[in-house]
């Protein structure tokens, strides 16, 4: 594996950029090129004309070579401060700003609808069945985003709001693309002594919460605001599933604000089953951690590493920008963001299906210049196969080898029971991957 240079504080960059690599998104990039050139949406506004797209594509060529030298993401850094100034300099940022501002430019490049539907009312339940206005809801969505990411990332937030007075129901469906938890209290919720495990996480999330006065909900029932009952619950799960734990709080005072850290430790295993929080016909709902985005020190200063599964290999490697070296351990209290892929496999076993009708051969891409070469030209072939995680300059242990870590610390190899542990300057410019 190859590591990231670090530009001046871009390790919040650097660590995402290492964990993404490890999902779907990256295969889609490096073995699917043809469908991606033909969903290139060079005209759309809320995109940067192809250009997040080309220069993720070209980074992810570089990663994919077995080289020994670190990649500089230069020239991606660049793109992506064109969507937001907040990543132009040098300072330091937060990973989950990072990836939430990437995906959402990086499908509005990849978008395959050229034509947007006109804005539409957001969709309530009044009265309706759940079902039905899940349906709407996600059907409004798709009329006006479809691509790559979405296929992967994307799932739906249900909310359910209750008047305490004229006890009107009203159920809303919001598409997300990652999932932010919130960390109970001490006293709450810990499911084994003063252990916090990501499913007491996942449960407070769903919590029933009383609105604040600040925070009031217009009923439509009464017409009065109130202080309603809010519920927040998963409705679908995605293909890969990046959570965030909510470890910066921060609190507005008289004399000014107040910024803090969450360093409680929470476990988690090598798979998360998603049965108990996702309605009851919904069979896919079981996980393989892929990569954890560690961060370490304060708001004012600290640093981001990465820990990534190989999938191939199936080996755990550590990030920390240029330096790789096989993962032995990891840390509870540092862990702020953890993505998981949904395993293909249903849980509870199901008749057979009719083998469906042949998938039609996509069409190869026209040679019109929305493509991601034409963007950013490079001769580099495209891998057949995904990056050879644990191959490259021999750093993969021997098949019949166990490496000699401490079982409490160890990375999950395979599914076990919980085991806690102790570019480019100019569009259309050429830009030559190093």
């Amino acid at each position: 594996p190859r590591g990231l240079v670090n530009l001046g504080n871009t390790c919040y960059l650097n660590s995402v950029v290492q964990v993404l690599f490890a999902t779907e998104l990256a295969v889609a990039f490096l073995r699917r090129k043809a469908d991606l050139e033909r969903d290139l949406n060079r005209d759309n506004p809320l995109g940067l004309n192809g250009r997040v797209a080309a220069s993720f594509y070209l980074l992810l060529l570089e990663l994919a070579k077995p080289l020994e030298h670190p990649v500089s993401p230069r020239e991606f850094k660049e793109v992506v401060g064109c969507c937001d100034e907040m990543f132009q300099g040098t300072a330091q940022q937060d990973a989950h700003d990072f990836l939430r501002t990437f995906l959402d430019r990086l499908h509005e490049d990849l978008n395959r609808v050229k034509r947007r539907c006109h804005t539409q009312a957001t969709i309530e339940s009044k009265g309706r069945e759940e079902r039905e206005v899940a349906r709407e809801a996600w059907a409004q969505y798709t009329a006006n985003n479809s691509s790559v990411v979405v296929d992967q990332f994307a799932f739906m937030e249900k909310s359910r709001l209750s008047c305490p007075h004229c006890g009107t129901i009203s159920v809303r469906f919001s598409p997300m693309m990652s999932l932010e938890l919130p960390m109970p209290p001490a006293a709450k919720g810990a499911s084994s002594g003063d252990l916090l495990r990501l499913e007491d996480c996942l449960r407070f999330y769903t919590e029933v919460e009383v609105l604040d006065s600040e925070s009031l909900w217009s009923c439509g029932g009464c017409q009065r605001k109130v202080a309603a009952k809010k519920q927040l619950s998963l409705w679908t799960a995605p293909t890969v599933l990046v959570i965030t734990l909510k470890r910066f709080k921060t609190a507005a005072f008289l004399t000014g604000s107040y910024a803090d850290k969450i360093t409680r430790e929470v476990l988690f295993g090598p798979e998360l089953n998603l049965t108990d929080f996702l309605p009851a016909s919904d069979n896919l709902t079981t996980y393989e951690l892929i990569g954890i985005v560690n961060h370490q020190g304060t708001l004012n200063g600290g640093h981001y590493t990465a820990d990534v599964k190989g999938r191939d290999s199936g080996v755990w490697y550590n990030f920390s920008d240029e330096r790789v070296q096989l993962g032995d351990q990891y840390v509870p209290s540092l862990a702020y963001m953890l993505v998981y892929r949904r395993n293909p496999s249903r849980p509870k076993p199901k008749p057979t299906p009719s083998p469906g009708p042949a998938q039609p051969t996509p069409s190869p891409p026209s040679s019109s210049s929305s493509s991601l070469v034409s963007l950013f030209s490079s001769s580099a072939p495209v891998p057949s196969r995904g990056p050879q995680w644990g191959r490259a300059a021999g750093l993969a242990p021997p098949a019949d080898t166990a490496l000699p870590l401490p079982p409490t610390l160890a990375y999950p190899s395979a599914p076990s029971p919980f085991v806690p542990p102790a570019a480019a300057a100019t569009l259309g410019g050429a830009l030559q991957p190093s």
